[in-house]
Formats: structure tokens, sequence, C-alpha cells
């Protein structure tokens, strides 16, 4: 379908700027085709341009992206064909000094350092808001990064499957299953809204998690902010072409503040409109443990196995079943890679004394071998 656009890999992203970075802090100024090349880069996705600037940080080299100066580490050198020379007080030296440039590599430097504070101040990036509209799927086990329009940065877990509706009066985001992390842009005059089945999750600029449990819960967890939650009217919206009512009505429920997590849930009310529940203020702790899907992992802290197993089980197709209440109730703690749920069963036979029979059709039986 139209406007679909691939998924960046993070992994290619971070080595690409991490290359960008080193040619940055390099000898040789790079010359003027290159320049348009790493300007083509920084304007494929904000993630691109994001990537460059939070390496260079980390690497103490933000002096690269605003001066274009050459390591300090090469102070030393003596003067080549280049023009580089080194300067200490008055005069040329051979010690530790201060370097000075070739007018016309300067020159080429001004430009960049130009061409590079504009391209982080002022939105050369910036794209039409329905630029990435589509619809955008991960497959069980997968997880992706995606990069929208407006800036915002999404995180799609495994199984999921999101419309991004952006226009001119809103940014909407239809979850219609699995589990999404959203960093969210600031623009007030446009509220970023997320609508999963009778759920509605708005913020103007945060950061937050929306789990559609199933047809009747969605789970919501703020890192960084406040959203405002509210019970809306069902809608299908199951097609890209059903249109997004601009004010939809509404019941207000409540807003969460960083650290706070609730469900919006039908399950008390199935016939009428939903309402809140599972309110929840978590520690540290556990906001790391609910949001270390971020980074691949999956931490336990003394889960029942059959907790564990049912979470393990979304990102693997294998079916896992436990018929012993006592193996069911084995309390597990640890972490485990995301859709590797073969290293989990090696360990629970390693550490539990448990017999792990494979069937056909990935049917996978825990029992106790006592």
């Amino acid at each position: 379908m139209e406007n679909v656009i691939v998924l960046n890999d993070p992994k290619q992203i971070n080595e690409e700027a991490a290359d960008w970075l080193i040619r940055l802090d390099g000898d040789t100024p790079l010359s003027a085709s290159e320049v348009e090349t790493l300007v083509a880069w920084m304007n494929r996705s904000p993630v691109h341009r994001d990537k460059l600037h939070q390496l260079a940080q980390m690497w103490d080299k933000l002096n690269i992206l605003t001066e274009l100066a050459v390591p300090l580490n090469q102070r030393t050198k003596t003067p080549s064909a280049s023009g580089w020379r080194l300067f200490s007080g008055g005069g040329e030296a051979r010690g530790e000094g201060v370097l000075a440039m070739p007018s016309s590599v300067m020159a080429m430097a001004a430009t960049l350092v130009v061409t590079v504070a504009l391209l982080f101040a002022t939105g050369v990036f910036s794209v039409a808001l329905d630029k990435t509209n589509g619809r955008y799927s991960t497959a069980i086990g997968k997880q992706q990064s995606l990069p929208l329009a407006d800036g915002s940065q999404l995180i799609l877990n495994t199984g999921s499957t999101i419309d991004v509706r952006f226009n001119d009066q809103y940014r909407d985001i239809i979850l219609l299953q699995g589990e999404v992390h959203f960093d969210v842009a600031k623009n007030k005059e446009k509220p970023f809204r997320v609508f999963a089945g009778k759920g509605r999750v708005q913020a103007v600029g945060t950061a937050f998690t929306v789990y559609r449990v199933n047809n009747q819960a969605v789970d919501v967890t703020v890192t960084e902010g406040k959203v405002a939650l509210a019970s809306v009217e069902q809608t299908s919206l199951a097609s890209p072409s059903d249109p997004v009512p601009a004010n939809p009505p509404a019941e207000n429920l409540g807003t969460l503040m960083a650290g706070q997590g609730a469900s919006i849930s039908t399950d008390k009310n199935p016939e009428g409109s939903a309402v809140l529940d599972n309110v929840a203020i978590y520690t540290e702790e556990e906001l790391q443990r609910r949001l270390a899907w971020h980074k691949g992992m999956l931490l336990f802290s003394g889960e029942p196995l059959a907790e564990v197993v049912e979470k393990i089980s979304r990102y693997t197709e294998l079916e896992i079943i436990i018929p012993q209440q006592k193996v069911r109730a084995i309390a597990v703690g640890g972490q485990f890679p995301v859709g590797d749920a073969e290293s989990m069963l090696d360990v629970l036979e390693a550490t539990f004394a448990l017999n792990i029979e494979r069937g056909a059709q990935g049917r996978i039986t825990i029992r106790s071998l006592n």
C-alpha cells in the first residue's frame, strides 16, 4: 500500500552514525560531495540525526558537530602536506599547542558547521505530517523502531499492528493489536492520540507504553511527562480508510504521571464505557522490569512460572503447556532475550529438575520429574 515506509534497522543506523563520526573526527576533512552525502543520510529520518548527536555526546565529541576540530590527541603532529600546523604561544612548536587550519579547509569546515547547526536547530528535516501515514506490523518474536514524520519515535513490540493517521489537526495512532512504546515529539497545536479498543491515551510531549492485552483491556505505563486517559465509543477503525472522528464522544478517566500505570478496562462493564482499573505507582525497579523489552530483554523477579510462560509465549510460536499446579507456581527470577524461549526451557530443565517434552507442531509440555 502507499505511504508505507521501510522500518529502519536500529543496529545499522547506529553503525552508520559511528562511521560518520569517525570520518568527521579524522585527519582529512569531508569533501563537498561527502558533506552532501552526510546531509542526505541525516535527512533520512529523525532517528538518523538523533543517533549521530547521541553518539557525539556519548563519545564527548560534540565539538566535532559544532567546530569540526581535529582530534586533540593529534596535536603533536608535525606539519604535513595537508597544511596543518601547530602553534604554541606566538609561534610554531613541536609540542602541545593549538592546531591551525589552512584557509581552504577552514572555509569547508565553516560551511559544514553552519550546515550541521542548521540541520540540528532549525528543522530542515521537516516533512509533511502524513508522510509516514500507513499500517505497520511486527511478526511474532520481532521488534522494530519506527520514526514518524513529526519527530516522534515508536518501538513496536512482538505481534503488534498500528495505523498512523496524522492530519492537519491531530496526530492519531490506532493500536489494533500488541504493544507499542511512544516517545512523543512536542507539538501543542496537534495533540497526539492513541486509540486502542474503547480507550484513548492523549499526550503533548511525553513517553509512554500502551499494551492492548485483549479486546477488553488496555494497559498504559508512563515513563515521562503525563497522559490523559479517556473512554471512547467503540469504533472498528480496522481499515486505514475508516476516518477517525475529530472529537469522538469521550468520558475522562483521569491523568497518569511518570512512573504510574493503569488499565482501561471493560471487563466490569462490557456493555458500557470503559473504566479505569489497576492504577499503580511503580518503583524504579518495577518500571525497569516492565520496560525491559525495549532493550530486547524480559526480566523476572519471582513471578510464578505460569505468568513467565504467558509473557514469553508472546514472543514465540511455541505452545507451552504446564499441566501440574505445583510446577505452574514455581517462582522464577532472571532475564531472557526476547524471542529466545529455548534458553528459558534449558534453564528450567537444569535448575528446577523439570522434564521438557517436545511434541509435534511446536507443542511443549513442562512437567515435574518428581
